[in-house]
């Protein structure tokens, strides 16, 4: 069987800024945090469901909010299972990030700052980074919209 290679572009992901975040709270109160904090209002839609290794099927819970010109996104890495165990990440690379924030933004307004800088003020964030998706060698694993 022929392989497929999938081949990224800068300009498709020009306009994406991605945020890893390691906390405690569970993804409820993680997009409940965000929401009371910032002028934001992330809603929990249909969980991320994608196939591990050894045939394993996963959920990552997703939280989504859609303007005109943005799209928040929250999503945890970790993908559990039907019976709620942790078995697979999105991003493997980097399993101590419990959360990607992707914001795509055509007008270029989104502060990641500022963003930053008010939730480790609530004191429930344990460390924020900022990712460049145009270093990041496999990219695939970034297309989990």
């Amino acid at each position: 069987m022929k392989k497929q290679r999938l081949i990224v572009t800068a300009d498709l992901l020009e306009d994406t800024t991605l945020l890893g975040v390691t906390t405690a709270l569970r993804p409820h109160q993680f997009a409940w945090l965000i929401n009371k904090c910032t002028s934001l209002q992330l809603i929990r839609v249909a969980d991320l469901c994608f196939e591990g290794p050894r045939h394993t099927n996963n959920c990552a819970t997703r939280f989504l909010l859609a303007t005109e010109h943005c799209t928040y996104r929250l999503l945890k890495n970790r993908g559990g299972t039907e019976d709620g165990e942790i078995t697979n990440y999105l991003v493997p690379s980097l399993k101590h990030i419990d959360f990607f924030f992707s914001v795509q933004d055509f007008t270029q307004t989104f502060d990641i700052a500022r963003f930053c800088d008010v939730l480790k003020a609530t004191g429930r964030i344990t460390y924020t980074i900022h990712l460049d998706l145009r270093v990041y060698k496999d990219k695939m694993h970034f297309f989990f919209h």
